[in-house]
């Protein structure tokens, strides 16, 4: 995912190329990000089932936690670069702009989630 670069669409010669550019950088970041929770909350699940009674506990703390973060992210992303849109009072560059916020933000929560994860945790 951060192989892209922060701004993988520099090269685009036109404001339509540019914007296609940037929305599917955007999917492909949401989609390997997905990915990631995916695979994250399925070792949770697993560990959770095959651990003892306490770290089971844990496991399902961990996950919740996980889950209640994520939806907070996801309105925090969504009010944040509706803000930047907003900005652009309509604007051509408006649409970039938005997309461009959710391609930052969205590299910007990957790290901070593996980052919040622990290693044990993807270790598995």
């Amino acid at each position: 995912m951060f192989s892209h670069g922060e701004n993988p669409c520099a090269n685009e010669s036109t404001t339509l190329s540019y914007e296609q550019c940037v929305e599917k950088e955007v999917d492909f970041t949401e989609n390997h990000f997905n990915a990631f929770l995916t695979a994250v909350r399925g070792i949770l699940v697993d560990e959770g089932g095959a651990a003892s009674g306490a770290e089971s506990a844990s496991r399902a703390n961990e996950l919740e936690l996980l889950n209640n973060a994520d939806r907070a992210w996801r309105e925090y992303k969504k009010n944040l670069c509706e803000l930047e849109f907003a900005g652009f009072d309509g604007g051509s560059g408006a649409s970039s702009a938005k997309s461009e916020c959710e391609y930052r933000v969205n590299r910007e929560h990957v790290r901070q989630v593996a980052d919040a994860i622990s290693p044990k945790i993807l270790a598995k």
